[in-house]
């Protein structure tokens, strides 16, 4: 086992499966919402992927070593207390989502995209911590 989440999974033969799952299961998050906010959500998922199919899968991989770093504290205190899996462990804090949209919320700033996320930030915790398990599930899977 390596050291670091970081290291385990941007490995050059580990990094475009870790992408991949998340990119599946941001996709499967996004097909699964409902409601007004919901279509408006899945209309600007659908446009930003008729832009550029590859569009989520490069902003994943964009932000991976980002996401491993605030997810790194949390695998540390999982792999030292045990439990079912990882992502039974996020689902129990699910404080790691806000973390998480802290430094999504500061790298939409820097880049000017704050007009794009902006509408959606009141609903990306509530679909973040529905996506917790997955992501945790995933990390757990190719830090193995």
């Amino acid at each position: 086992m390596t050291d670091t989440l970081t290291t385990a999974l941007t490995a050059p033969e580990v990094r475009p499966a870790v992408v991949a799952d998340i990119a599946a299961l941001v996709d499967s998050e996004v097909s699964g919402l409902g409601g007004i906010s919901g279509i408006a959500i899945k209309g600007a998922y659908a446009a930003a992927k008729k832009r550029s199919s590859t569009a989520v899968s490069r902003g994943i991989d964009s932000e991976l070593d980002t996401i491993l770093g605030v997810l790194q504290p949390h695998w540390d205190a999982y792999r030292a207390n045990g439990g079912a899996s990882f992502g039974a462990y996020l689902q129990a804090h699910d404080g790691v989502a806000d973390e998480i949209l802290s430094v999504a919320e500061a790298q939409a700033k820097a880049r000017g995209a704050e007009k794009m996320y902006g509408p959606f930030a009141g609903q990306a915790r509530k679909i973040l911590v529905g996506a917790l398990p997955g992501l945790g599930d995933i990390v757990e899977k190719h830090a193995a």
